[in-house]
This record gives structure tokens, sequence and C-alpha cells, in this order.
């Protein structure tokens, strides 16, 4: 005797008393096996305009670190990874606080003394 295959169940979730309700059909793309399903069928890093989008971000950062902008803007760059596009972001940042807390420091050392300023 041959049994019929079984159909497709609905995918249910659990109410907060415990019952298993049937999900909404415009919810069903939530369910996690459909959704795991659905997100291992592609891969979000092949989409041509998420790359594009990446790569306009790293040539905006690669365009604000001094050390790696080009000086003539007819001139290409030369392409550069991204660990050492960091890399250099980071060090530039480091830089740059560096150059804040020395001009704090100069303008506490130029700044004239309050003249009432209590000396204890």
């Amino acid at each position: 005797m041959m049994s019929r295959p079984a159909a497709p169940k609905t995918p249910t979730r659990r109410s907060r008393h415990g019952r298993r309700r049937a999900l909404k059909p415009s919810r069903k793309c939530f369910d996690r096996r459909t959704w795991k399903q659905s997100r291992s069928s592609r891969n979000p890093l092949s989409s041509s305009s998420s790359s594009k989008g990446v790569a306009k971000r790293l040539e905006a950062l690669r365009r604000l670190i001094p050390s790696m902008a080009t000086g003539d803007a007819e001139e290409k760059a030369a392409p550069v990874s991204p660990d050492r596009l960091f890399e250099e972001a980071a060090d530039y940042i480091l830089l740059l606080k560096t150059q804040v807390e020395l001009l704090k420091h100069l303008i506490d050392l130029y700044t004239p003394p309050e003249p009432n300023a209590n000396v204890s």
C-alpha cells in the first residue's frame, strides 16, 4: 500500500499562551525555516549594488586621508586594500587627536590668567 506524500505544512508560531497558530500569509517570509532558505539561496555580497555602495564609501574614505589622496584629480589612484585603508584611517585619526590635545595645551599655556582668580 502506497502512502500519499504529506502536504507541506503551513508555518506556525506559538502564541503567548502556548497555542500554535498559523502565520498570516504576509508573515510567512518571517518563518525561520523559510527565512533561512531564502537567505541561503542568495549571496548578499554578490549583489552589484551593495558592492558598488561599499566601493563608493571606501573611495570617500580614501579621499579623506591626506597620505592616500592623490594630488591630481585626473590621476587615477592605485587600488588599496581595505585593510590598509582602515589602518591609514586609524593612524590619521590618532594624529588628529594628538594635534587637538597639543592645541589645547598651547591654548592653556598662552592664555593669560584671569585677574580675579583665587590662588590658594
